[in-house]
This record gives structure tokens, sequence and C-alpha cells, in this order.
């Protein structure tokens, strides 16, 4: 696989497989990276869910993109209320 942005490192440690045990360092790194990736990969879920965003609905990239600016403004404020609370 060809790196697109060739002065950067891929972060993602090579999962468990059956044959092959993950080196100390590799746990870690897991670790530490999942609890990044988990924040991110819960929001991408509810706005795939709540907010109909496994298929896009407009035709062409503005109308697109602002409608994920709506669907996020609405998350960010979902989110906001429940924390006030």
């Amino acid at each position: 696989m060809v790196n697109p942005a060739p002065h950067t490192r891929f972060l993602t440690v090579p999962r468990h497989r059956s044959l092959k045990q993950l080196s100390p360092w590799q746990r870690l790194c897991n670790k530490l990276i999942g609890r990044v990736r988990s924040a991110v990969e819960r929001t991408f879920s509810i706005l795939k869910r709540r907010y109909g965003f496994s298929r896009m609905r407009y035709r062409g990239l503005k109308a697109n993109a602002f409608h994920l600016d709506l669907a996020v403004i609405a998350h960010n404020l979902r989110t906001a209320a429940a924390l006030a609370r």
C-alpha cells in the first residue's frame, strides 16, 4: 500500500492474529490510540445512525457540506445539553 502522505506514518498497529502475539509496545500503542479512536468512531456512528449520513442526500459538494455542517451543529448542541444536565 502506498502512503499518500510520504512524510507521515501510519498510526495503526496491527491487530492480534491467532498465530502472532502483539509485542508490549504494540499493545501500549493500541491502548493509547484506542481512547481517541473510540471517541471519533462514536461521533461518526451517531452521525450515520441518528442523522442519516450513511448516504449523501444532495447532489454536489456544497449542498452536502452544508447538510453535514447542520448535522454537526445539531450533534454538538445535543452533546452540550447532555453535559449541562
